[in-house]
Order: structure tokens, then C-alpha cells, then sequence
């Protein structure tokens, strides 16, 4: 599981002010398709493969949406948690990862009865908080940002799986399956159905109930 925080160099009051200009949910989507109407993505650099990889995107996060089931483990833990949790997710609209994982963080968030309250931000216009929530000194992204009411960090998680992130190291060491790697994370995406990602963050906010109940 990948729930650890590289990064302190950030204050509560900075990330007060980064949720502030976040996006919900649908409208990170509405922004998305948007832009891809007029042959362009999120961030900096626009380029042909990442609007054609944005268009490939919308579809697979439409899947997910469809076909997200929330687990037992999750219903209890969300129904355990003492607190309100606050999810700042940094995201771009051309990543795969973030296309695959985000649809379910919002159907884990939605079914939270307001326990949960998650919002995106986009990476390169904000590189201050992408550099404090680093992977291996990398900007990659999806990360997921669990604070407290007081925008105060519980955890982070991302950018991908465990699974996934061995299965990709695994494909680009051998050049013979350097080349398809993309093809195959995609294929372990839809066959896995999001519940890896599910378990993950299950144990994640399992971790963050015992840090807000010690606290409490």
C-alpha cells in the first residue's frame, strides 16, 4: 500500500488555500471533455498523443463509473470513520492512472454520507503542492491528499497501486515489454474492477481512524 507521506514542507494554511481553488468531481469531468472539444487538454504541454490520450480517457473514466462496487471492508470503514476527512486529489486530464482511479475515489467519497469531501487539482498549475507530495522525487500523479477539517495531512496515496506499480516496473525492465506497458496496466485496470484500488484506500482510512481516535 502506498499511503505514506514524502513530504511535510507544506502548512494547513497552504492547503486551506489550494482546496479553495479546487475543483468537485464533475466538474474536473465537465472541464475535461471541454477542452478535448477543442482539441486540447489539462497542463502545460499540449500535444497531440496527450489530447488523443484525454478523448481515450473520458471513456475509461465512464467505465469505471458504471462499474464501481463498493466493498464490504469499505461500507465499514466509512461508516467507522469518527471524523470528517477532506481528499485533495492532484490530477491531469491526460493520465491513465488518474483516469482509472479517480471515478472510484468519487464513488468512495459519494457513498460516505458526507464524511467524505473530495476535490482535484490540477498538477502543473500548482507545483508547490505537487513538489511537497513527491513519489520518488517524481511528479506523478494521481495523489491523493487525506486531511482533516483543519486541512491538517493524515496520509497520501498514489500515484498507482502496488500491484500496478510492480506490473509496470516488471514490463519496463525487459525491452521486449518496455514498449507495451501502457497496454498492459489498462488491461489489469479493467479486469481488476477498481478493487485493488479500493482495498488500498480501505487500509488507508483504517490508519487514519486509529491516528483520529489516539488523537481523540
Amino acid at each position: 500500500m502506498t499511503a505514506e507521506i514524502e513530504s511535510r514542507s507544506i502548512t494547513s494554511e497552504e492547503l486551506k488555500n489550494f482546496w479553495n481553488h479546487s475543483l468537485t468531481y464533475h466538474l474536473y469531468r465537465d472541464l475535461i471533455e471541454e477542452l478535448t472539444v477543442l482539441g486540447k487538454t489539462t497542463g502545460f504541454e499540449q500535444t497531440d498523443e496527450k489530447v488523443s490520450a484525454t478523448k481515450l480517457n473520458i471513456y475509461r473514466m465512464n467505465r469505471v463509473e458504471k462499474t464501481f462496487m463498493l466493498n464490504h471492508l469499505m461500507q465499514n470503514e466509512l461508516t467507522l470513520l469518527p471524523h470528517p476527512l477532506k481528499w485533495l486529489v492532484i490530477s491531469e486530464g491526460w493520465c491513465g492512472d488518474c483516469a482509472q482511479i479517480l471515478p472510484a475515489l468519487q464513488k468512495i467519497a459519494e457513498a460516505s454520507n458526507g464524511r467524505i469531501d473530495m476535490k482535484i487539482i490540477l498538477r502543473d498549475e500548482n507545483p508547490d503542492l505537487m513538489n511537497a507530495f513527491l513519489t520518488n522525487g517524481t511528479r506523478s500523479v494521481p495523489k491523493l491528499i487525506c486531511m482533516d477539517d483543519s486541512f491538517h495531512v493524515l496520509a497520501a496515496w498514489g500515484p498507482r497501486p502496488e500491484f500496478a506499480r510492480n506490473l509496470v516496473i516488471r514490463l519496463k525492465s525487459n525491452p521486449a515489454t518496455a514498449p507495451l506497458f501502457k497496454e498492459e496496466l489498462h488491461k489489469w485496470y479493467a479486469k481488476d474492477r477498481s478493487q485493488t484500488v479500493e482495498e488500498e484506500i480501505a487500509q488507508m482510512l483504517m490508519l487514519v481512524r486509529g491516528m483520529q481516535v489516539a488523537i481523540n
